[in-house]
Parts: C-alpha cells; sequence; structure tokens
C-alpha cells in the first residue's frame, strides 16, 4: 500500500455518482491530492460479483457495512461514510469498536458528510495502519472464526431451551430495545433521504433556469443582431441621401440649370402678356 493514497472509490449500493454525498466526497479528495475519484455500487449502474477483483486498483475506499468490510480484508484504507453520516477512517484504535456495529448506521452519526470533514478523516490516512486493520479483519472475519462463532451460538441456544419462558422474555426485550433504537434512527435517515431530494429537486431547477437564462441570452443576442442591421441599413440609406442632396446641389450651381431657370421666369413673363 502506498504512503500517500493515490486513488480512491466510493463504494456503495445507496448512492449515485450524481449525489451530493458522492459530489461532496469527490471535491474533498480533490483538495487533498486524490485526482482518480470512482463511484461503484447497485444505483451507480455498475455492481461488481467479485469485489475483491477491483478494490485491489485503489487505496482509499469509501464505504459502509459489508462493502467496508471487503475493502478491509482486500487491504484498502476505508472511511465509513454514506448518505447517512460520517462513521470516520477506520485505524487500529476503532476497528474492533466499529466491528462489534458492523460499520454501519450505528457507527456513522460522529458527523455529516462535507468537505471539512472528509478532508479530516482523510488527514488520518496510514498505510501502516491501514494494513494491520486489513491484517485484524482477515483474522476476525475469516469462515473459519465465523463458523466457531454460530457453533458457540447454537450451543448457547440448546443451553437456555430448558428455561425457554425467561429466554422469550430476553427475547421480547432484545425486539422491542431494538425497535425503540429503530424508531430513534427514522427521523434521521428520513431527513436526510429528504435532503437530498431537495437537493436534487434544487439541481433540476437550477439546470432549467440555466437553461431558460441561456434561451433568453440567445434572444437577446439576436435582437441586438437586428438592431445593429438596422442601424447599419440606416447609416447606408443616410449617406446614400447625402450623396443625393450633394448631387442637387451641384446640379442646382451648374450654368446649365441657371439657363433653364433663367429660361423658366423669361417664358412665364412673355406668358402673361
Amino acid at each position: 500500500m502506498p504512503p500517500d493514497s493515490q486513488c480512491a472509490l466510493v463504494f456503495t449500493n445507496t448512492s449515485a455518482p450524481s449525489d451530493p454525498s458522492v459530489e461532496t466526497i469527490r471535491c474533498a479528495c480533490r483538495r487533498f491530492g486524490i485526482e482518480r475519484i470512482d463511484v461503484t455500487g447497485l444505483t451507480a449502474g455498475n455492481p461488481v460479483a467479485a469485489p475483491e477483483k477491483l478494490l485491489g486498483g485503489y487505496d482509499l475506499v469509501f464505504a459502509k457495512a459489508r462493502c467496508a468490510l471487503e475493502a478491509m480484508a482486500t487491504g484498502c484504507a476505508v472511511i465509513v461514510a454514506d448518505i447517512a453520516g460520517l462513521g470516520g477512517y477506520v485505524s487500529t484504535d476503532n476497528v474492533a469498536d466499529m466491528r462489534r456495529l458492523n460499520f454501519g448506521v450505528r457507527t456513522m452519526q460522529q458527523a455529516t458528510v462535507t468537505e471539512e470533514t472528509i478532508l479530516r478523516e482523510l488527514d488520518r490516512y496510514d498505510a501502516m495502519d491501514a494494513e494491520q486493520v486489513s491484517n485484524y479483519i482477515r483474522a476476525q472475519a475469516d469462515m473459519e472464526t465465523a463458523v466457531d462463532r454460530w457453533l458457540s451460538v447454537y450451543e448457547r441456544t440448546l443451553a437456555g431451551h430448558k428455561d425457554s419462558g425467561k429466554r422469550e422474555d430476553m427475547c421480547a426485550d432484545r425486539l422491542s430495545a431494538a425497535s425503540d433504537y429503530l424508531r430513534t434512527l427514522s427521523p434521521m435517515l428520513k431527513s436526510h433521504k429528504g435532503a437530498e431530494l431537495r437537493a436534487r429537486q434544487a439541481k433540476d431547477e437550477l439546470a432549467c433556469s440555466m437553461n431558460r437564462l441561456l434561451e433568453h441570452r440567445k434572444a437577446h443576442n439576436a435582437a441586438e443582431l437586428r438592431t445593429r442591421q438596422a442601424k447599419d441599413e440606416l447609416a447606408c440609406s443616410m449617406n446614400r441621401l447625402l450623396e443625393h442632396q450633394s448631387e442637387l446641389r451641384t446640379i442646382h450651381e451648374s450654368p446649365g440649370w441657371k439657363s433653364v431657370m433663367l429660361y423658366r421666369r423669361l417664358r412665364r413673363w412673355i406668358l402673361r402678356l
């Protein structure tokens, strides 16, 4: 893994490349000096069946939950982030705590996704520490360890079957607590979704306004062109008029014209006799 991050990936199934949160991550990465920022996932229109083949080409990945887990197992440094919020840079100091929460929405309540908060987490990039995080995840999240945990859960389930009534009460309490917790998350998630929708609507309205402005400018430019053409035609007409007036003065001042005028006066005088 390089000492400085050269390329980043937004690995998510919930955000499109044009979403405000993705644009914010792009802007922050460019300010940090990362020019290549790609987006992949279901909503982006390019889901991958074998992410391990793709993730190896990136130094830094923005992801959550299983996407974050797969990125760390591949050897990438990870910042837990999505439209729900910012969980932060995964390091050896916090990987165990975040792993217990599955790198999910419960870890993404520290801050919102802004350029400044993303830059703060980018400053924590440490290739050596990311390698240790990757080793930890490979050890803790491999299939053998998972099977051992499943067997442990199975054994505890069998042991607790004798006291099923008490266990049912415990399950009910846990389900009730989980339900209460999800209800507390619901307003936040709805607020984020609403903000994303309003941002997209504002972007669409801005695009329509820009199109109308361009049309008005085209009409204004066409009117100015017609005005200039009319002024040019008027100037030509004035020049021709001045030329005709000059020719007329020349004729009036010529001896021939004076003779004609003298003849007319003489003729009128004779006719009056």
